[in-house]
């Protein structure tokens, strides 16, 4: 196939010496009369010839690359591909791609290229036609991910993203690749090290008991399961007793909105966890089904022998609830540091009043200095606690809660 040139311009196609040739917007084709059919294997000894006139070029055509124009179409066999029509065009992109060194996809930098695949594919003949046109410009900078850079994320898998590409940037990474591209590629290695399953929570539980964990509570028509952690045993042999647990909780920890509750033993001034609930929140889990669910995993842990006389929380009531419910002479206490961001938030809040639920006499009972006639009034605009005397309000409680 001996290739011609065109200018565009021109309504006929005429042939031009290569020193004209140099000053004019160019465009080549495969010089034949009809369509040209081929095997799709054929496609990367085909396409690479059709470039070459290009090539040849290159290095004393620099200033009119911008000005040159690839167009041509062939029809190839696909017989030998699998898929649907969508599956079978991709690979066909995928392959021309390949061969011409683009990426026929949008990227950050745009060129005016009226860069356009055109596939279409025939079921009924089993071939395809492909038309290829192309304004040719500096081709993009590979920013791809190297085996290397994933080895290297592999090797430091345990850091955050943003370490490994301080890391790589301070071994000469090339400056156009993104600390967002370090970030995917350690989330889909990582994912090796736990993913057992496309399916969230049948996952987590083949990588429990792979690492051999120990699943104490399981609920199926709503989705949950506890397991004991190693801390379990180990205070467990100790023979120490927990006197003090808490329970905090972490929301929408995946893209299910998966709820993770961890029952934690204070000693020695420290925290350990002892036991951790799954628990599915997929729009039917009402504060009602929630408190059913946290009650039934802490029975359980009942009977491992966990018997403690102080709960801590972060003032949620369905724990709150729970736990009352399953040690009926527990006492609660309150986190330090949520207390104070809930009374410095309601100290600085301005907020009208929608009701206020005050008793007088039951105020009188508590307090004999309380005036059972007072009522509160409310203001259209009130400052519930000036500004210079919230840090005094604060040290108040902070001293009656120690």
């Amino acid at each position: 196939m001996e290739p011609f040139r065109t200018n565009n311009n021109i309504g006929n196609e005429y042939q031009y010496c290569k020193g004209c040739e140099r000053n004019l917007p160019l465009s080549t084709n495969a010089k034949t009369g009809n369509q040209i059919s081929i095997e799709l294997n054929e496609l990367y000894k085909f396409l690479p010839e059709i470039l070459n006139a290009f090539e040849k070029e290159e290095s004393e055509n620099q200033e009119n690359i911008g000005n040159q124009e690839l167009a041509f179409s062939c029809t190839i066999n696909i017989v030998t591909l699998e898929g649907n029509s969508k599956d079978r065009a991709n690979h066909i992109i995928k392959m021309i791609s390949d061969i011409d060194d683009y990426v026929w996809m949008q990227s950050i930098h745009r060129y005016t290229c009226n860069g356009c695949i055109k596939i279409t594919i025939f079921e009924d003949l089993a071939s395809s036609n492909i038309e290829i046109k192309h304004h040719l410009h500096p081709k993009k900078a590979d920013t791809s991910i190297s085996p290397e850079i994933k080895q290297f994320i592999l090797d430091n898998i345990d850091l955050l993203p943003y370490e490994i590409y301080k890391r790589l940037v301070e071994q000469g990474l090339d400056i156009n690749i993104r600390q967002k591209q370090v970030h995917f590629w350690w989330s889909e290695i990582g994912k090796k090290r736990y993913k057992r399953d496309n399916d969230s929570f049948s996952s987590a539980q083949k990588w429990l008991k792979e690492k051999s964990y120990h699943i104490i509570f399981q609920k199926d028509n709503l989705k949950a399961f506890g397991f004991l952690t190693n801390f379990w045993n180990i205070l467990k042999n100790s023979q120490f007793k927990v006197s003090e647990i808490g329970v905090d909780a972490t929301y929408n920890t995946n893209n299910l909105k998966f709820e993770l509750y961890v029952v934690h033993a204070e000693v020695d001034g420290m925290g350990f966890p002892l036991s951790y609930l799954f628990l599915e929140n997929n729009g039917n889990c009402g504060n009602g089904i929630r408190i059913g669910v946290i009650i039934d995993f802490l029975l359980k842990l009942i009977t491992f022998g966990l018997e403690p006389e102080f709960f801590i929380t972060d003032k949620d009531f369905t724990q709150i609830s729970a736990a009352q419910f399953v040690w009926k002479n527990i006492k609660i206490q309150l986190c330090l540091w949520h207390i104070k961001k809930a009374v410095k938030a309601k100290l600085g809040s301005n907020k009208k009043l929608q009701q206020i639920n005050y008793n007088g006499e039951a105020a009188h009972q508590l307090f004999s200095f309380i005036d059972p006639l007072f009522r509160p009034i409310i203001k259209e605009k009130t400052i519930f606690c000036p500004k210079e005397l919230r840090s005094l309000v604060w040290n108040m409680m902070n001293d009656h809660l120690h």
